[in-house]
């Protein structure tokens, strides 16, 4: 138990072990949730059985697959169930859905004869992070020094799948609600328009105020509005143009169906990037995008923004009411001074457009101006329409299971972190999450709460080669419930007559159906060719004979085409019964069986054919969309690389590798400092010497020699236990995570230990967290399972690595991988015990495949014996 090299787990184990993961839970986890897969009648039904799912033996061998320049894949069969309800049949089959690819014993894969490696990517693990940005203004852009600088806190909400959502304080205090694409959008709406109620609300937070900070009273802001016109109108006499900027109104919203109008129109409406800083809270009133137009006196015409000669700049328009409305009321206005002059009307005094606009001020809502932008079908939309199209941008958004997932370990850290208990299969955003999550950001504004360190390990995790592979399955599997979704939905033509009923009840002649909607035309319609359009194409088939047909006399057309017809139909034309009859009906709209019915026909009553057609789960299913996606992971992710393969070592530490980019990830030209710094909690889980030189330094790291992934992905490190003064090796090793780690007392593994197990009776160096102080043997917790432990395996293979500079250490452990092997491989003269364990688990080197004693050995051959279990 001394040597710690016996103490290893498998190098390659953390490829295989989460291959393994992905064959046992992640495939069966992906096909279920693509189940049940339904038409648009939801007549017929889709079923996946994944449990039972079977994967064929491979066509060819590992080495055989680089031989041959093939690939090393498995197909992979499940059984699918097709129901149709309409003539309640039920069809079970085993279906081929694609070419897994294998994950070969050293733990890479063959594709098309090359081997590749999916390097294990490290980023931010979904839940809920608060942090701080500090705002800095200076006097000009050559000050060194900021003349005023304040804090501001946000709050990002991390997701496995779908948007980001950002909480955040601005400069005013207020709190909005921000995605990576499009506009602010005020808390207190969001809250609302997720379903809470305002009693709920004020009595949750702790301070409500602060959420109606950015809502403005709108009729309030109307008055005000009248107020500066007249004043700007009554002191403006020598025609002189004022500009009156006016913010943007956020109205109070009671309900959940006024907050998803609002914010419907917030979206579709977003505020223009122009606007001005005091015009920069946001969108309800006005069109943002209007022309701008002058406005100078009752009197005067309302010209639009062109350069002419001898016209003044015109300014935007002060009120917030759009140029139609303006003129709308200014030709009433004229038409109503028209009649009084004529006597025709009641008035006596002339009117001016004030009244008209102190009446349409109180009356009408401001963003009415948009409405009659909009053609007349949008102006039709009735407030119902509008509420339920913002109820449905915020469901796909942020409920909808297909399109926004948390995952059990962001459910998880939700919890956690917010104090609260939610079903860990709820995976999607709730009501009381973004309560909650408003009500934390004002304590962490407050100081009550501490900010998050996003480079810490606790809020990082790993996702290894088999959970990126089942991503890129559920993107495939995506693309298949598509294709067999629009193939449940698809209407085939008919192939046999379909008898039709006019108003009056009685039959129309048998007409061929081929488009599952007709128009009965009238007949002022006898002319074919005016119905000829664009979208009505011969079909291809009857391309050929129309030449033929057009080159005969006119008198054997009519018989030619209603033989063509009839013969295409499958009627047999010696049969004389009922043919003329048929041929008359078949001529009477020859562009009904020449050309194809536009989509958009009226119809008068749903064709249905005598036979209707059978599916066949065959026809349904391809491998198309599933190997295609792997084939896009392989082909084009910057996560799968060829393997490298120069020396055992090189092989093994690709195998080992942790990457922060690709997608999720950072960037190389993005990335700061701090992501590439080393933390405190990467001791005994990410290596802090070897990395990359250039671009990539800090973002590619090597994973320590005894570390391991927790099944969440989490990174852990082996400790042994200490109880009041003695190691207890005995009791095995305890792997802990960065969080467990956090606020315990660690020894080094170098500390001397006497033969009974008992630490020096004498004050012992320990670290707790990032602080280094000394403490009695009594108060340590763990200690260090070997002085390795802290490295990578190519760092420790350097000799007397304590005696090294770091950028010296980190040259060399790169350059190791890059040494080409001899012929006849000798061992170090001076080396650290790990060379052996390096060449047994890159696979280089023959292994038996069971355990046992050596027999005999020699150049030619070894012999092993087993024991019997």
């Amino acid at each position: 138990m001394s040597i710690a090299r016996y103490l290893l787990s498998d190098f390659v184990e953390i490829q295989r072990k989460s291959f393994f993961e992905l064959l046992e839970n992640g495939l069966i986890e992906e096909f279920s949730k693509r189940n049940p897969i339904r038409n648009s009648k939801k007549n017929l039904e889709v079923f996946f059985y994944p449990e039972y799912y079977k994967l064929t033996l491979p066509q060819f061998s590992p080495k055989n697959a680089i031989l041959n320049a093939k690939s090393y894949t498995s197909k992979l069969y499940i059984p699918v169930q097709l129901t149709d309800k309409v003539s309640k049949s039920i069809k079970l089959k085993w279906v081929c859905i694609g070419n897994l690819p294998l994950m070969t014993k050293r733990g890479h894969f063959i594709l098309n004869g090359a081997p590749r490696v999916i390097v294990n990517q490290i980023l931010r693990s979904p839940g809920i992070y608060y942090q701080e940005k500090i705002h800095e203004n200076f006097k000009t852009i050559w000050s060194s020094e900021s003349e005023t600088s304040y804090k501001r806190y946000y709050a990002d909400l991390i997701c496995q799948r779908g948007t980001w959502l950002r909480l955040e304080i601005d400069k005013d205090k207020s709190l909005w609600a921000q995605m990576k694409k499009g506009p602010k959008i005020p808390i207190f709406w969001f809250l609302i328009a997720m379903g809470l109620t305002e009693k709920i609300i004020f009595q949750t937070i702790s301070e409500p105020k602060r959420l109606l900070k950015n809502i403005t009273d709108e009729e309030t802001n109307e008055i005000k509005k009248l107020a500066e016109i007249t004043d700007d109108f009554k002191k403006n006499k020598k025609k002189k143009k004022k500009k009156i900027n006016s913010k943007i109104i956020y109205k109070y919203v009671k309900s959940p169906p006024e907050a998803w109008k609002e914010l419907y129109e917030l979206i579709t409406n977003p505020p223009s990037k122009k606007k001005t800083k005091e015009d920069n809270t946001s969108p309800v009133v006005t069109s943002l995008k209007e022309k701008e137009t002058s406005y100078e006196d009752s009197s005067t015409e309302i010209k639009p923004n062109k350069r002419k000669k001898n016209k003044k700049k015109i300014s935007k328009n002060p009120w917030g009411i759009s140029q139609k409305i303006f003129l709308k009321l200014k030709n009433e206005v004229t038409a109503d001074n028209k009649r009084i002059k004529l006597g025709k009307s009641s008035n006596k005094k002339n009117l001016s457009i004030f009244s008209k606009l102190s009446a349409f001020g109180m009356q009408e809502r401001v963003n009415q101006a948009d409405m009659d932008k909009e053609p007349k079908s949008l102006r039709t939309l009735s407030a119902f329409k509008l509420s339920e199209l913002g109820r449905k941008w915020l469901f796909n958004k942020f409920m909808n299971a297909k399109t926004y997932d948390l995952g059990k370990l962001g459910r998880f850290n939700f919890n956690k972190k917010l104090g609260i208990s939610i079903s860990p299969n709820q995976c999607t955003l709730t009501p009381q999450d973004l309560l909650y999550a408003t009500n934390y950001l004002l304590k962490v504004e407050k100081g009550l709460k501490k900010i998050d360190d996003i480079d810490h390990l606790k809020n990082r995790r790993v996702r290894t080669s088999g959970e990126l592979l089942q991503i890129q399955i559920a993107t495939g599997l995506v693309r298949l419930e598509k294709a067999i979704k629009e193939k449940l939905n698809y209407q085939p033509f008919p192939t046999r007559f379909a008898s039709f009923k006019n108003k009056n009840n009685s039959l129309l002649p048998k007409k061929p159906a081929f488009s599952s909607s007709f128009k009965v035309k009238s007949k002022e319609e006898s002319n074919p060719q005016a119905n000829f359009s664009a979208n009505m194409e011969p079909a291809p088939s009857v391309k050929a004979t129309l030449s033929q047909i057009v080159a005969s006399p006119k008198s054997s057309i009519k018989a030619s085409i209603a033989d063509l017809n009839l013969k295409k139909q499958g009627v047999n034309l010696k049969d004389s019964s009922n043919i003329n009859s048929l041929k008359t009906d078949l001529f009477s709209k020859p562009t009904d069986f020449f050309f194809k019915q536009p989509t958009n026909v009226n119809t008068f009553e749903t064709f249905k054919t005598k036979s209707p057609r059978e599916y066949k789960i065959s026809d349904l299913i391809n491998t198309k969309a599933f190997n295609g996606a792997l084939r896009e992971f392989f082909g084009s992710s910057p996560l799968s690389q060829f393997m490298d393969q120069i020396n055992p070592l090189s092989e093994l530490t690709h195998k080992r590798r942790l990457s922060s980019m690709g997608p999720g990830g950072v960037t190389r030209d993005t990335a700061t400092l701090a992501i590439r710094g080393i933390h405190p909690t990467h001791y005994g889980r990410i290596c802090p010497v070897e990395t990359p030189e250039g671009k990539n330094t800090g973002l590619v790291n090597s994973l320590t020699a005894f570390a391991r992934v927790n099944p969440q992905g989490f990174l852990l490190s082996p400790f042994y236990k200490v109880y009041k003064g003695q190691v207890q090796k005995q009791a095995g090793m305890f792997y802990l995570s960065a969080e467990q780690e956090e606020k315990t007392k660690l020894a080094s593994a170098d500390i001397s230990i006497s033969p009974a197990g008992f630490l020096p009776n004498s004050t012992i160096p320990v670290r707790i967290t990032d602080e280094f102080t000394k403490i009695s043997r009594d108060l340590v917790e763990y200690v260090g399972v070997s002085p390795i432990q802290m490295i990578s395996i190519a760092t420790s293979l350097i000799p007397f690595l304590e005696h090294d500079d770091a950028n010296r250490a980190l040259m060399g452990s790169n350059m190791q991988r890059q040494a080409v092997p001899l012929i006849r491989p000798e061992r170090p003269i001076v080396g650290t015990g790990l060379e052996a364990r390096v060449v047994s688990d890159s696979g280089h080197a023959i292994q038996a495949k069971y355990s046992g004693f050596v027999r005999y050995a020699s150049a030619n051959k070894v012999v092993v014996y087993s024991f019997c279990y």
